[in-house]
């Protein structure tokens, strides 16, 4: 499975499940996870102090 920097995001807002805007993760290099591997990220985003946030991992696209 192809991960792109796209495949992570998240969203924040003042009301419950925000639909957006959604914040790619920006600096996380492309990689290829293969059957049986697993990956350690560590994540960090700027929060301006909204109440409500959205954390989605998607899947990524496979190779």
């Amino acid at each position: 499975m192809h991960i792109r920097p796209d495949d992570i995001w998240m969203a924040f807002g003042y009301a419950p499940h925000s639909p957006g805007p959604r914040v790619p993760a920006e600096g996380l290099a492309p990689f290829d996870l293969l059957p049986g591997q697993a990956a350690d990220v560590t994540v960090v985003w700027a929060w301006a102090g909204e109440p409500h946030a959205i954390f989605l991992q998607e899947r990524g696209t496979l190779r």
